[in-house]
């Protein structure tokens, strides 16, 4: 059709879809150009081939460079923001129909910035820095949304308030399990629990003003803040007193639009729990489980709706536990010096065959909130390596 290949048709309407990035043959090339690049100027040279339909990139270097970018085949549009194209928009309009893609000069992006450091947990271009650096009204509406959900605040809080951050340190920050969503939200549910509550309630409070406000594997409370704040929809700014601000992105959203509500949902999931562990005492670890390849082990981390910066995606099991579904996968924490130094995990595992020795042989590392050393130089890769292979006319 003249808005994309059809992907479903009915009796009066056809669904298409429009993708940019068919023209667009060099993705892999780009990342490897990226991978081999020597400094910044050779870096941004590969970014500029535009090759990638989406991801946002960070860099850094040592000649102490960070550079951030919004980067994608973000389509040229006549008009509408960012709600109206991520609707389904109908086809009667030919205005609609965009025909090229934004330019790499046209994308929001940051180099070395006044705060000293970048960061973004999937978060829109905006919230790179806090206070914002990029500008957003200077480009188009249908850009990015604008929002700083909680798990960004976290990240923020940790960079913005400590100016010098150690190796060590920013280890720590990558395994902080704290929860932004508790700090916001507590002390309102208390006074609502108060006003409101059962008996059931008020016990369930009696532990979350005890709870460390993370999700460690010891922390006892997690589990009954994390089944509610999932029962109230953190995402959904309706729950809020307040909604979320731009011009005080670090403190909203707060407060609890209907106390009585809050209180109902505890109690129900304070219900729940009681009946099927038979406390609500319960350690996040126990409740969180890291399973594969044969292992059970003791979780850490939550979801990112409630302010986690450590990402554990938790799915109900088949013994009513919660299995970590996804996450963190690959974390490198890099230091950029004479000797290059780093710690790595692939959460994981190398190998996704079941009885590859590879198969979650980092999980317990994961369990713990521990990194291993990345082999970068060829000495150390000819210290640890298991095999090696060499070829002879094209084989191994």
């Amino acid at each position: 059709s003249e808005h994309g290949p059809v992907l479903n048709m009915g009796k009066t309407k056809a669904i298409a879809i429009r993708i940019p990035g068919y023209d667009r043959p060099n993705l892999g090339y780009q990342w490897w150009k990226m991978a081999n690049a020597r400094n910044f100027d050779e870096f941004e040279s590969a970014v500029k081939m535009m090759q990638i339909p989406f991801f946002n990139i960070m860099y850094a270097d040592k000649a102490g460079n960070i550079f951030y970018m919004f980067n994608g085949l973000v389509p040229k549009r006549s008009s509408g923001d960012w709600d109206y194209w991520t609707k389904t928009v109908k086809g009667g309009k030919s205005a609609d129909i965009w025909t090229s893609v934004h330019s790499y000069n046209d994308l929001p992006k940051l180099k070395n910035p006044k705060s000293g450091w970048l960061q973004n947990t999937n978060d829109p271009p905006w919230s790179s820095t806090v206070p914002f650096e990029i500008d957003r009204k200077k480009f188009p509406a249908y850009m990015s949304p604008v929002y700083m959900d909680f798990r960004t605040q976290s990240s923020v809080e940790m960079f913005a308030d400590d100016p010098s951050i150690t190796f060590e340190e920013l280890i720590d920050y990558k395994h902080s399990t704290y929860l932004e969503m508790a700090d916001r939200m507590l002390d309102d549910l208390f006074k609502a629990i108060d006003a409101h509550g059962t008996e059931l309630s008020r016990k369930a409070k009696a532990i979350l003003e005890k709870w460390d406000r993370k999700t460690d594997a010891s922390s006892v409370g997690a589990v009954l803040f994390f089944q509610w704040a999932q029962s109230m929809n953190p995402y959904n700014q309706s729950m809020y007193t307040v909604k979320w601000d731009e011009n005080n992105p670090r403190t909203t959203p707060d407060g609890l639009a209907d106390p009585r509500k809050a209180v109902e949902k505890l109690d129900a999931v304070a219900g729940e729990l009681k009946k099927k562990a038979g406390t609500l005492a319960i350690p996040w670890g126990l409740a969180l489980r890291a399973r594969g390849n044969g292992q059970d082990l003791p979780g850490n981390g939550a979801d990112g709706s409630v302010g986690a910066y450590r990402i554990s995606w938790p799915q109900q099991d088949k013994d009513g536990r919660f299995k970590i579904l996804g996450g963190d996968s690959w974390v490198g924490v890099i230091e950029f010096a004479e000797k290059i130094k780093a710690k790595v995990l692939l959460s994981y595992g190398n190998s996704t065959q079941e009885k590859h020795k590879h198969n979650y042989d980092q999980l317990k590392l994961y369990s713990e909130k521990k990194l291993r050393d990345a082999y970068f130089y060829p000495e150390d890769v000819e210290k640890h390596a298991v095999r090696k292979e060499t070829t002879s006319s094209g084989k191994f």
